[in-house]
Parts: structure tokens; sequence; C-alpha cells
């Protein structure tokens, strides 16, 4: 669900910054709005901006959040971690 309900924040992809070992730098580094209603077993892409951090080696931890409600980890769903090299 794109867009919240009575009681549901609007869905979105959000993105945690980790440092190397994988430690919170940055719990709401990013957020991507989707681009409408992605039903369970589709995919969508999704493109968006971020700012770069100062040089070194980090982890993006993409996770979908229901925004003031919770992180989609939190109740069994996996999530994507990606390295990130930032150099100077």
């Amino acid at each position: 669900m794109a867009v919240g309900r009575v009681g549901h924040g609007p869905v979105r992809l959000g993105v945690q910054l980790l440092d190397g070992s994988g430690r919170i730098v940055s719990k709401d580094f990013a957020r991507a709005e989707l681009p409408a209603d992605v039903l369970p077993g589709r995919s969508s892409t999704i493109r968006f901006e971020f700012a770069v951090p100062r040089p070194g080696r980090y982890r993006l931890k993409f996770d979908m959040v229901a925004e003031g409600v919770t992180w989609f980890e939190q109740t069994g769903s996996p999530v994507q971690v990606r390295t990130l090299d930032v150099n100077p």
C-alpha cells in the first residue's frame, strides 16, 4: 500500500546506513516513495537519490517501512544489505 489508511502509515522503502561492521550509523538514512501499490509476490523498481556519507566502507540496509508504525523486518520480512564504498 503506497498510501496509508486510517491507523496505518504510508509504506515506503527505507534505507538504514550501517558502518562496515554492521552498526547503525543512521536509522533513517533515506526514504523512497513507491510508484504504486505492490501486490504480494510482485516487485517494483524504485530509483532514488541520497546524500553520500563521508569516505569509508558502509552497508546500506533496505527494508520496507510503514511510517509511524513499524519496519517490516520487525515482523519477520527479509531485508537486503549492500556494501557501499565511498572514496575520497
